[in-house]
């Protein structure tokens, strides 16, 4: 489920990101529960955002290192590849210091 703040957030800082890391982030919102990058990646090939996987893993190191937004939520089987993988998902508070910091 997604929250309302959350949906806030994600509109407030969404069209602030570098192209390839807008794509990777409507990837895990459109996976809606935290999730592996290969579920990101099919996520945004059923809903016609064709990319590779080498695109989509350099860009979860990138939204968590340097813009903050998103963290590891564990590590669980994947659905696409049945192999143990690190999960994604969004980090509202870090949002909010993100956004902050760069509106200054």
């Amino acid at each position: 489920m997604i929250r309302e703040t959350s949906a806030q957030a994600f509109a407030e800082i969404f069209p602030s990101l570098p192209h390839k890391r807008r794509v990777v982030m409507m990837g895990i919102t459109l996976c809606r529960v935290p999730s592996t990058a290969w579920e990101i990646f099919k996520a945004l090939d059923a809903a016609g955002y064709p990319t590779a996987i080498n695109c989509i893993t350099p860009r979860l190191t990138e939204l968590r290192d340097k813009e903050g937004v998103i963290r590891e939520a564990g590590k669980r089987r994947c659905l696409v590849t049945g192999k143990m993988a690190i999960v994604w998902t969004l980090t509202i508070g870090a949002w909010a210091k993100w956004y902050r910091e760069r509106s200054l």
